[in-house]
């Protein structure tokens, strides 16, 4: 059983959507969910454009009680109402400002369980600081940025590729993203 944490967004600003690849976003979080919450679990930080996806692939699959997310008290009047659904939210205390109400809930939400992996899915900004915050409290877990959905993923995989030399070719040209989470979380059970 993998317990996996997702770090997913769809980039929305520059320089992340010169690499924006929303379908293949989508597609990714779905084939995650898909292969994760029917017997592990999966956690994640709600992103507005990422928890509906989610909600509705775990309710689809009925596994929706194998799947965490958490949302700071920061952002509660803009989290999307599909997050409300799950059974499992986590609410993080927010603090004065945005920045420290998203570092408060990474804190949280890296500490919550122990992780078999990292997957990074699109993204921004808050990659560099969530992989620092768990490689801190996992340091043997791998973390796995999908090339191939864009964003802040593409570009942790490029500054990465000579460390991460045996799962490349899967993290770039793999587009089957069941197979791709299938071979890669395959060594962490």
């Amino acid at each position: 059983m993998s317990i996996i944490l997702l770090s997913a967004s769809i980039p929305t600003r520059t320089p992340w959507t010169k690499w924006l690849e929303p379908l293949l976003i989508r597609e990714a979080v779905i084939g995650l969910n898909s292969i994760v919450a029917r017997e592990g679990e999966l956690v994640f930080g709600g992103h507005p454009a990422i928890s509906p996806l989610v909600e509705h692939a775990s309710r689809d699959l009925r596994c929706i009680d194998r799947v965490h997310i958490f949302q700071s008290e920061f952002f509660r009047h803009l989290v999307p109402e599909e997050a409300r659904k799950f059974p499992n939210l986590h609410w993080t205390q927010g603090m004065e400002t945005r920045e420290r109400s998203l570092s408060e809930m990474r804190e949280r939400m890296a500490s919550f369980r122990a992780y078999d992996a990292m997957v990074i899915v699109g993204g921004m900004d808050g990659i560099e600081e969530e992989i620092s915050i768990f490689k801190r409290m996992h340091p043997r877990a791998p973390v796995y940025p999908i090339a191939s959905t864009g964003g802040a993923a593409y570009v942790k995989w490029s500054s990465w590729r000579d460390e991460m030399e045996k799962v490349n070719e899967l993290l770039s040209g793999e587009f089957n993203y069941k197979k791709l989470f299938r071979k890669l979380l395959n060594n962490t059970d």
